[in-house]
């Protein structure tokens, strides 16, 4: 199975502003993280997708291929990530004649990705008929514990069919969806409708992952928590040098 390892870092984020350039933890930008990790794995081949030429720039000396700018239309918040993969994919197909068998779309955000989860999740979607594999972390907050404000704004259980809430530790174990690892296959990107994710929620296998990878920065606090974890990390590394 062939995959292509595309990651997405448009110039304009609105509600980190440079977060994709921006050094993290004292290193490199997001996306140069994201651009290392992947070159571990066993992707066939890194692209970055970008708008800005600084970015591209970045991407190719840390080893990506920055083939193309991406277009401004593909470069708003309102573009939508199937038509950023499917963008990419018109273009190696005119381009080199290359069809991937499927995509892994890494999105800078995820700083605690590893390359053997990038790995794994290839390697269980060779093993299987599902159209993607999307990691999921196990959650630590549950609905039986969730209330919503009806319409005359009374406090209500999101599970009324639960009597009381029972211990965290006598919950069913649950997981919520991730984006750290999404790889799709080429024909479902191709056929799904405009208006379709890129992930088949319909045809998927998990992949689970620990709570730290599964860190998605989106905003200021996102990104000093991540921060923090990092520095965390560090510390203890150097603890038992």
């Amino acid at each position: 199975m062939q995959v292509l390892g595309l990651i997405p870092a448009r110039s304009g984020s609105t509600r980190v502003p440079g977060k994709n350039i921006r050094p993290f933890a004292g290193g490199d930008p997001l996306f140069v993280r994201t651009i290392r990790t992947s070159l571990d794995s066993r992707l066939d081949r890194v692209i970055l997708s970008t708008d800005s030429e600084e970015y591209a720039d970045l991407g190719r000396r840390n080893g990506a291929e920055v083939p193309f700018l991406r277009p401004s239309e593909l470069a708003s918040a309102n573009a939508t990530a199937l038509s950023v993969v499917r963008h990419c994919l018109k273009y190696l197909a005119d381009t080199d004649g290359w069809v991937p068998d499927a995509v892994a779309y890494l999105q800078p955000t995820s700083p605690f990705r590893r390359f053997t989860q990038i790995d794994d999740g290839i390697a269980m979607l060779e093993q299987t008929t599902a159209d993607t594999v999307l990691s999921m972390e196990p959650v630590h907050q549950f609905p039986a514990f969730m209330w919503y404000i009806d319409t005359e704004g009374r406090p209500a259980r999101l599970m009324p069919d639960m009597k009381r809430a029972e211990r965290s530790q006598d919950q069913s174990t649950l997981y919520l969806e991730s984006t750290t690892i999404v790889i799709s296959r080429t024909g479902y990107l191709q056929a799904a409708p405009e208006d379709a994710l890129i992930m088949n929620h319909d045809n998927l296998t998990p992949i689970l992952i620990d709570r730290e990878s599964a860190i998605d920065i989106n905003t200021e606090e996102d990104f000093a928590y991540a921060e923090f974890i990092a520095y965390q990390r560090l510390a203890r590394t150097e603890e038992y040098k």
